[in-house]
């Protein structure tokens, strides 16, 4: 009777590790959809992010062909010089008041 018993109780043991690798295999399975799922949704999102990468590029090339952003940024930079002091007055300015 004894045989019998322990081949019952390692029967069982097996079925109870066979019915572990089953929920660890499911476990993982739903892990992988999960993993499939985002990573299709990540590429969607970095192809229309491309798309939308192209148009802003497109539009600054446009932008920068025009004369009246030429003329902009001509009046950005003279304003821009009148705005600060130039280094090399400010320089010889403060060398002439030590002297």
């Amino acid at each position: 009777m004894s045989e019998r018993e322990d081949r019952v109780l390692d029967l069982e043991m097996s079925v109870q590790r066979l019915s572990d690798n089953s929920v660890d295999k499911e476990a993982l399975l739903e892990s992988m959809q999960s993993d499939k799922t985002a990573l299709s949704r990540a590429i969607a999102q970095n192809k229309e992010l491309k798309i939308q990468l192209a148009e802003l590029q497109n539009g600054f090339v446009k932008m920068v062909k025009q004369p009246a952003f030429h003329a902009m940024t001509n009046q950005v930079a003279l304003q821009s010089s009148l705005d600060f002091p130039n280094p090399n007055k400010l320089n010889a300015t403060a060398t002439a008041a030590r002297n």
